[in-house]
């Protein structure tokens, strides 16, 4: 029954499916390999380019050659490149001009100093006035609530 296990009675000990399977893949690889063969022999063989040694003359020549073809190049990309500008400075924002109000509110951490209960990030709210000191009276005219009240406090 020992040499029924065996493949082909080698002595290895490897069974029959083992074996069959190793068999069948060694015969698939043979025919992909001859498969290969034929499709590298079906093919035009490459042609070598064989390099001409040329003249100096010659060599002058190509390089004149090139370097007009450099320089149109690099002018159409200067020319690209101007036109770039010219769309990006189209595409900007018109600067304010005046006095004019910004506000600007942004999220930030606190600082490693703050206690560690108010920790996390928090909201920071700005108003800039722009150009002219007596901007915020021309807008606001009445004073601040603050003052309002400091004032109302005062005269009682």
């Amino acid at each position: 029954d020992d040499d029924d296990d065996d493949a082909g009675g080698s002595g290895w000990g490897l069974r029959k499916s083992t074996r069959s399977s190793v068999i069948e893949n060694s015969e698939k690889l043979k025919i992909r390999l001859e498969i290969d063969e034929v499709r590298r022999m079906s093919r035009a063989p490459k042609r070598k380019t064989i390099a001409v040694k040329l003249s100096q003359a010659d060599m002058l020549e190509e390089a004149k050659k090139t370097e007009e073809e450099n320089l149109a190049s690099l002018n159409v990309y200067i020319q690209l490149e101007e036109e770039k500008k010219r769309v990006k400075s189209a595409l900007k924002k018109p600067r304010i001009e005046g006095p004019y109000i910004r506000y600007q509110s942004l999220v930030a951490n606190r600082g490693e100093e703050e206690k560690e209960e108010e920790s996390g990030p928090y909201a920071r709210n700005f108003v800039t006035f722009r150009d002219d000191p007596a901007f915020p009276r021309a807008y606001f005219p009445s004073e601040s609530p603050i003052e309002a009240s400091r004032n109302r406090s005062e005269e009682r």
